[in-house]
């Protein structure tokens, strides 16, 4: 019976059958073998056979999940990678597999069991959930005591919303740790999500205001809170204000600063308007709030100390280069207002093994040159342990933000510095066994001119990775950036906030559909990046495939999805024409969108 129709799971197993260790890690290794040559059927039968004799294996039922899961049994493959995060529950590659097969399939309900399952997965900070909100947001729609409040959602004006909300007697959902725990976990990137919490967050103040609660119980107001101010400060505050949300803000605010020991819901309440570290008592606030481990109640908490812990990393980062010129000046400004992006989660593993791979149990120099808020850094230092890695970038708010999480992770490999890739020729002796550069090219001035002084610090036969974006699928960023050029529209966040709030009087609907399913939009850093940046281009595959020559580089590799390199393979069937970059500039005419991250591609310097 699988784990989604199994009222007993997790209590089930039972003590483990003596093992024959030979027969036992013989199945498992031809389990390993049968799964990774991707011959499933194999790796089931063996897998069971290694369950058979340890009831309790984790690797065993996380293979025979996976493989069941490939040959299409859904549910029988769920129950498996389940009962892996049961018998293993530190394993954060367990959950990590149970939260991306969610994310791919589309079931609509759960058991208590598998929605407690997936909290605890939604709770482990290892476990990436960038594409889990989908998956998220569709449970709890199918949920009917969730959906009856969530049907306000459709409801974007306010005083009709806080009339229908008092209607519902029902409020419990909202205190759902699958909910609260998701919201305080990650952006969802639907409108009219975002309706929905920010009226959720006004209808919180205004019942403070009013001397009300939402929940008779005070710790129900302390987790909608948290949750609320959780999600609020990931959005970095984009949500446009109404004038007596301001207002009452302001009250709040004075409220707090007359006490260093102001009510828990209270002191989260202001967090869904304004950062913590905005109090003039906020110091004293953080000795008095209480550590609330594994639950939203603890952000606050975490906002204070982290934001203090960056203030003192900021003056101690040193400078490898002088920063100098007028664009990179222009562009380090931002940065230091709107460090890019937050993160938390650690994805663990290499981006390419066929790439990067070459560096395993290895010695080797790597730069990363824009290092930003540092995960692509710490994710590669933690990959390659036995690797020196130089991590430089403009902004000292960002690299204060990357220092802190190195410290957090306790990862040592890699130094980082206040640099300018336009300065590193003159300043930087070292060459690198490999060099990556993601999403910082198209922000220089002159980008062929920046990746020109990255390749003369690469040795030869290096490697390097570079990330750009896409002329074409960025078209909608392009025409949104021409409106807001010619209208004048400033990038400072009040102008960014009033922009989203009337975006329809600026630009046309087919735009505007684009942004509301684009992720960057709907935080307020991110949405500086994509719309309000003060320096961009964009390129092709052929402008690409001209640089490659120019500068002889060999290209690698691709950063796709199985479905783009399946696409890609039903047009162009030669095992050589993944290498041609004019084929790739065919493909991407007729799938315009496939690259609208960003192009992410690995090539190699000639020896």
């Amino acid at each position: 019976m699988p784990v989604s129709d199994n009222p007993k799971w997790p209590l089930m197993g039972s003590v483990a059958a003596p093992i024959k260790s030979h027969v036992f890690l013989d199945s498992m290794q031809r389990a390993r073998e049968s799964h990774d040559s991707a011959a499933y059927k194999n790796a089931v039968i063996y897998a069971q056979k290694a369950i058979s004799l340890d009831n309790k294996c984790a690797e065993a039922y996380s293979i025979l999940g996976k493989s069941k899961l490939k040959t299409g049994d859904v549910y029988g493959g769920l129950d498996n990678m389940a009962l892996a995060v049961v018998y293993d529950p530190s394993s954060a590659e367990y959950k990590q597999n149970v939260i991306d097969w969610f994310t791919k399939l589309h079931i609509k309900k759960l058991n208590p069991d598998l929605k407690l399952l997936l909290t605890d997965c939604m709770e482990s900070r290892d476990v990436r959930l960038v594409e889990f909100h989908i998956a998220w947001l569709s449970l709890l729609k199918n949920d009917e005591e969730f959906a009856e409040i969530y049907k306000l959602s459709k409801v974007e004006d306010y005083d009709e919303f806080s009339a229908q909300f008092s209607k519902i007697k029902n409020l419990s959902p909202l205190l759902d740790p699958f909910f609260l725990t998701g919201l305080g976990r990650f952006i969802v990137p639907v409108r009219v999500f975002e309706i929905f919490v920010m009226n959720l967050r006004k209808l919180c103040l205004d019942r403070y205001i009013n001397g009300e609660t939402l929940f008779d119980d005070e710790q129900g107001n302390d987790f909608i809170s948290g949750a609320l101010s959780r999600y609020a400060f990931f959005t970095e505050y984009v949500w446009n204000e109404k004038p007596d949300e301001t207002k009452n803000v302001e009250v709040l605010k004075k409220a707090l600063e007359a006490k260093d020991k102001p009510q828990l819901w209270h002191l989260m309440l202001y967090a869904c308007y304004r950062p913590l570290w905005t109090l003039k008592n906020a110091k004293g606030i953080l000795d008095n709030i209480p550590e609330v481990e594994n639950h939203v109640s603890a952000i606050p908490r975490m906002q204070l100390t982290d934001y203090f812990v960056q203030q003192d990393i900021r003056v101690k980062i040193p400078n490898l280069t002088p920063i100098e010129d007028e664009v990179s000046l222009a562009v380090q400004s931002q940065y230091e207002e709107f460090p890019y992006p937050a993160w938390e989660a650690l994805p663990k593993g290499l981006l390419s093994q066929k790439a990067e791979g070459r560096f395993i149990n290895k010695k080797a120099k790597i730069l990363i040159a824009g290092c930003g808020t540092g995960q692509e850094a710490l994710q590669l230092a933690a990959s390659l342990p036995d690797c020196e890695m130089t991590a430089i970038d403009l902004s000292r708010a960002s690299i204060s933000y990357a220092m802190m999480r190195a410290e957090q992770l306790g990862i040592k490999n890699v130094k980082f510095w206040n640099a300018d890739i336009m300065a590193l020729g003159d300043h930087v002796k070292d060459k690198f066994d490999f060099i990556t550069s993601s999403g910082v090219l198209h922000h220089m001035r002159d980008p062929k001119a920046g990746w020109k002084i990255l390749h003369g610090l690469l040795k030869p036969g290096g490697l390097m990775r570079i990330a750009l974006y896409s002329r074409t699928a960025r078209a909608s960023v392009i025409e949104a950036r021409k409106i807001i050029a010619e209208k004048g529209i400033k990038n400072d966040a009040q102008s960014m906030r009033d922009f989203r709030t009337n975006i329809s009087t600026h630009i046309d609907k087919k735009y505007i559909e684009f942004f509301e399913r684009t992720f960057d939009y709907y935080t307020l850093n991110m949405c500086r990046d994509l719309l309000f940046h003060v320096q961009e281009h964009q390129f092709d595959f052929l402008q690409i495939d001209a640089i490659l020559k120019e500068f002889d580089l060999r290209f690698l590799d691709l950063q796709l999805t199985d479905e783009t390199k399946k696409k890609f393979k039903g047009m162009f069937r030669k095992e050589d024409d993944f290498y041609d970059l004019s084929l790739w500039d065919k493909f991407e005419q007729k799938n315009p969108f496939t690259f609208a991250a960003m192009y992410c591609f690995w090539c190699e310097k000639s020896t």
